[in-house]
């Protein structure tokens, strides 16, 4: 007969494993609690041009190392272990990843990430996005703590062709498509 606990590790105390966070945005660490005068939305995609779409768009190697830590530092507190990261900088898209996956490391975090592309900045940027998926999915394939996904921003945001190359993409190199539905 087996048990879980002979007796318990921590007397007097519940000792769980890690909690994942499913799908989040860690560049998003840095505005918690950010009040903003934007009215009344009149639907998501509003929000997202007054609000996320303008902080997507002003991260550099500095900003996005600061919030990736200050988001992880947040989730670890919580409980959170394992990491799922949606992540878009269209300014700044190669290496990018990176930043969050040494950010995670250094924490001892487990991280998913990729790069939601879109083509709400052109075609050039779109493929700039799965050109990252691709380089941050091969980079990662043998590390221990971080794993890739391909990333899409979501439906309304991408054409025809820049689904199916992702998709083509996620197949080829047999991981997951994150997604916003």
């Amino acid at each position: 007969m087996s048990s879980l606990w002979l007796e318990p590790p921590v007397p007097g105390r519940v000792v769980l494993r890690g909690l994942t966070l499913s799908h989040t945005h860690l560049y998003a660490g840095l505005v918690r609690g950010i009040t903003l005068d934007m009215g009344c939305p009149e639907s998501f995609r509003a929000i997202l041009e007054r609000l996320w779409w303008r902080i997507d768009v002003a991260h550099d190697e500095h900003t996005l190392r600061a919030a990736a830590e200050a988001a992880l530092l947040d989730a670890l507190e919580c409980g959170v272990t394992t990491v799922i990261d949606h992540h878009e900088s269209p300014r700044w898209v190669d290496g990018s990843l990176d930043i969050l996956a040494e950010a995670a490391r250094s924490m001892g975090v487990r991280l998913v990430a990729c790069y939601g592309s879109s083509d709400r900045h052109g075609a050039d940027n779109a493929r700039a996005g799965l050109r990252e998926n691709e380089r941050f999915a091969r980079a990662v394939a043998r590390d221990p703590l971080v794993h890739a996904m391909v990333g899409l921003h979501a439906l309304f945001t991408v054409g025809e062709d820049t689904l199916l190359a992702h998709a083509e993409l996620a197949r080829a190199l047999g991981v997951g498509l994150h997604l916003h539905v």
